[in-house]
Parts: structure tokens; C-alpha cells; sequence
């Protein structure tokens, strides 16, 4: 993310100019704009031009509107932001008024105008434009036939690919047929992995299945990017880590990014840190209910009485239209961070937001029991 402008007063009301480089940026402006803000950007319209003859026919102009947001969506896959709401400065072309639609993309200024800024908000557009704070780790899962390439980013887990074959394992010739097979399957996932992963960004690779698959891909890896003389990924072997999960899915990468050998290679990634911190807070809820509260009337006390290590608050919950539960989120936040404890804004389209959702959408982990509330 590239910081334009930001002129902000003594009110904390203003406008930020940011220019948005990747999916992660683009999710980070989900979370940054809410109803009721205002937003400014490029956009095509069609217009009606008149011609000579008095006909009129329809034309495409690219002009900058300043909508006051009505709705937000986020399409992942498609790395697109739409912002919907009413325009608030006429010009020839479009009425005050008018509805129209932004579609936001990566690389595409805009300016993003709030009558409240609060310090966090503010903190988290400083960390999206420091570039060490993009960190990223790719995963490949994969068993016999069915491979997954994904990212894990400081927000988002992406599957970018997936890859299927047929491994045949009965008949005459079975072994024969099973090697060749395997390889072919080898060579596409190889493929995927070089088309989708950029090994000059990311920290470590992950590699991992059931089974001994992960030490025959591992192998066959860097002997095949030997073989085409792709130096970036050769010099890689050393950032590779090999995982055991129990399937080939999404979600069990929650498994590998617990891994305390991940840890020691990846220790400043958010989004392993994210993930630790939330294993913690249900270790502690089984084991000791006491010190793990959840809810916000419960949380909420928590960090009144000073008791909160760990706070934890799913995106939306923290991106709420509702001015005054965002500024006591605001503050709720503050409070945490000035007594010493940690903060984790939880995406739901990571695992561990997931999580999180399903219970209530914010929870803490407690350095003491506060047995008085129960």
C-alpha cells in the first residue's frame, strides 16, 4: 500500500489518499471503509452525448466521482472492491445524488474521507504501508492425484491453484503406471507452484500431506527446478519445511501453521502469529475457563479491570456502521495496548476468524480469573 496524502485535523476528521498494490491491500481498504464514509476514485459512467443530428447515443467516459458509501463488497478471487452509495459532488455528467457503483482494483488511487479517525485505524494503514509487514508463506498440500497451492497472507488464505490426476493403484502393470502417473502429477503441481508463488516476496515454503507424498514432491521439486535452471527457486530449498496434516483442504493449514518449526522459521508473519495466539485463548478456554472470557459484555469488563493479555476481534465485528460501538472498539483496543496486552484483528476468510465467529466474534485470554463476574 502507498501512502499519497493524508490531511487529517486536530478533530481527527479528514481525508487519506492510498494507492492499493495487492490482494492484501485491497482488504485492508474493506476493512478500512464503512457506511457512511465518503470515497473518491476513477470510474467509467455511461452518458448519453448528443449528436449533430439531434439523435443521442450512449458513450463511455472515465471520470472521479465522491460517492458516500452506502454498501462495501470484497471479491477475493477476483481482487476487486465495489463500493455502491449516492454522489456528492455534481459534475456535467452525474447528478448530486445519483447512485453509481466503484469498482476498485489494485494500483488504482483513492481517497477515502471519515468525520472520525480513530488511532487504530490509522496504525493498521501505517503497518499495510510498511513494506516488512508483507510477509507471506505459500502451502503446498497435497496427496496422491489432488494438490493445492495456496497463500497465506497477513489476511487471506488463497487457494491459487488446484490440480487433479488420476493415480492408478490396481491392474496389470500397476506399479509401472502408478510411477508415470505420479509424475505427470508431480510436473503440473511443479508448474502451478512456479506460476502462482512469488519466490522472490515469500519466507518460507510449506509442503505437506499424509504420508511420505510431501518427501517424493519435495524431490522432485528441486531436482525439476534444477533442471529448468530456475535459480530463485533452487536457492529456496533451505525456506522449505515439510508438514504431516490428516487431509487436503483449506482448512488444514490451521494444522501446519501451529507447527513450532514454522514458528522458528517465520516468527514476524501476522498470520501465524494470529493463529498461536488464538490456539492459545481455546487451550485455555478447555483447560481453564476462568482466564478466557468471550461476548462482548464479558470482554468488555475484561478490559475495564485490566485483565486482558490477549484481545480478539473478528473484522466484522470491528467493521461496524455503528459510530459508537467503533469508538468503543477503539477504545477497547487502546486500553489493551497501553496495558501491555496484544491486539489481533481476525479476517473471516482466514481460519482463525472462523473460528472466532462462531464464538461471538470477539474473545480474550485473561492474565487472571475473574471469578467476581461469574
Amino acid at each position: 500500500m502507498k501512502l499519497v496524502r493524508k490531511d487529517i485535523d486536530k478533530t481527527g476528521s479528514g481525508t487519506v489518499k492510498l494507492v492499493p498494490e495487492n490482494s492484501d491491500d485491497m482488504w485492508e481498504l474493506y476493512n478500512l471503509i464503512t457506511a457512511g464514509d465518503f470515497v473518491r476514485a476513477s470510474t467509467i459512467r455511461k452518458v448519453q452525448k448528443e449528436l449533430s443530428s439531434g439523435a443521442t447515443e450512449n458513450e463511455r467516459v472515465r471520470l472521479f466521482l465522491t460517492i458516500q458509501v452506502d454498501d462495501i463488497e470484497f471479491d477475493a478471487q477476483g481482487c476487486e472492491l465495489r463500493i455502491s452509495g449516492k454522489n456528492v459532488v455534481e459534475n456535467e455528467h452525474v447528478k448530486l445524488g445519483a447512485h453509481h457503483t466503484l469498482t476498485l482494483e489494485p494500483q488504482r488511487a483513492i481517497s477515502v474521507g471519515k468525520e472520525s479517525w480513530d488511532e487504530w485505524t490509522l496504525q493498521r494503514i501505517k503497518d499495510a504501508c510498511d513494506p516488512s509487514a508483507n510477509a507471506e508463506v505459500a502451502a503446498v498440500l497435497l496427496q496422491e492425484g489432488l494438490g493445492l497451492v495456496c497463500v497465506v497472507s497477513r489476511s487471506l488464505t488463497l487457494v491459487k491453484a488446484k490440480v487433479e490426476t488420476a493415480i492408478p493403484r490396481k491392474g496389470k502393470d500397476a506399479a509401472f503406471n502408478r510411477e508415470r502417473a505420479l509424475a505427470k502429477f508431480f510436473s503440473q503441481l511443479f508448474q502451478s507452484c512456479v506460476q502462482n508463488i512469488n519466490f522472490q516476496v515469500i519466507k518460507v515454503l510449506i509442503i505437506a500431506s499424509p504420508g511420505f507424498v510431501k518427501d517424493e514432491f519435495f524431490k522432485f521439486f528441486f531436482e525439476e527446478a534444477a533442471r529448468r535452471d530456475l535459480r530463485a527457486v533452487v536457492s529456496f530449498k533451505s525456506k522449505v519445511i515439510l508438514c504431516n496434516i490428516s487431509s487436503v483442504t483449506k482448512w488444514a493449514l490451521e494444522e501446519v501453521l501451529s507447527d513450532d518449526a514454522l514458528s522458528k522459521k517465520l516468527e514476524n508473519v501476522k498470520a501465524l502469529e494470529e493463529t498461536r495466539a488464538l490456539n492459545t485463548f481455546f487451550h485455555t478456554f478447555d483447560s481453564c475457563p476462568e482466564k478466557a472470557a468471550y461476548g462482548w459484555d464479558e470482554v468488555s469488563l475484561s478490559v475495564e479491570l485490566g485483565a486482558v493479555d490477549s484481545l480478539f476481534i473478528s473484522d466484522e465485528v470491528f467493521r461496524t456502521s455503528d459510530v459508537t460501538r467503533r469508538k468503543q472498539i477503539a477504545e477497547m483496543v487502546e486500553n489493551v495496548k497501553q496495558s501491555g496486552g496484544k491486539v489481533f484483528i481476525l479476517s473471516t476468510m482466514h481460519v482463525s476468524g472462523t473460528r472466532l465467529k462462531e464464538l461471538t466474534g470477539i474473545a480474550a485470554t485473561l492474565r487472571f480469573p475473574l471469578p467476581e463476574y461469574e
